[in-house]
């Protein structure tokens, strides 16, 4: 038993090292509160109305230091994130058309079959012709006119119905391929 007793520490030794962890315990606590306030006040200048929260980066050098590179990649993309509805707004208002239905017609106006086949050409008039506002009569019409003439003529002679733009995509496109066969 003796020798059990020997490897123990003491009460006192027990109690200076209870003392010490409480001690240590303690700082720790202090100095995590004093970090959180400091963020907080931090935090809450940056809210403020009188700065911004993500600073516009400073100019890039283009220097080959790659440090100064990733700094100046990492800075932009805060900012450019902060920025997003602004940006967004801005590039909408520079690039987007003033009115779609009026640029799907200029689209429309502009297709042509030419040298495409029939599929290509309903593919790309269908994916159009929705923004128009057009009718549906007058879709076909423009379909017609702008097909080529050479399916034009095989139209004439045949007794398949196309009073609809469907039925005149599918008669055409089934005159085209028999055509190139």
């Amino acid at each position: 038993m003796s020798n059990t007793s020997a490897n123990q520490p003491s009460t006192d030794q027990l109690l200076q090292a209870l003392v010490t962890s409480q001690t240590n315990l303690s700082n720790a606590v202090t100095q995590m509160v004093a970090s959180f306030n400091q963020i907080t006040a931090s935090a809450s200048a940056l809210t403020s109305s009188d700065q911004k929260l993500f600073q516009k980066p400073s100019v890039f050098t283009g220097k080959l230091d790659g440090t100064n590179a990733h700094q100046f990649l990492a800075a932009f993309s805060l900012y450019a994130q902060s920025k997003r509805v602004a940006l967004n707004r801005g590039f909408k208002l520079r690039f987007k058309m003033a009115d779609e239905a009026a640029d799907a017609k200029e689209q429309l106006h502009v297709l042509f079959q030419e040298k495409q086949l029939v599929a290509e050409y309903a593919a790309k008039f269908k994916k159009i012709m929705l923004r128009t506002g057009y009718s549906s009569a007058d879709l076909h019409d423009h379909f017609y006119e702008h097909l080529a003439a050479h399916i034009k003529d095989e139209l004439v002679y045949t007794d398949h119905k196309t009073d609809s733009l469907n039925q005149l995509i599918n008669v055409a496109n089934n005159l085209d391929v028999y055509i190139y066969q």
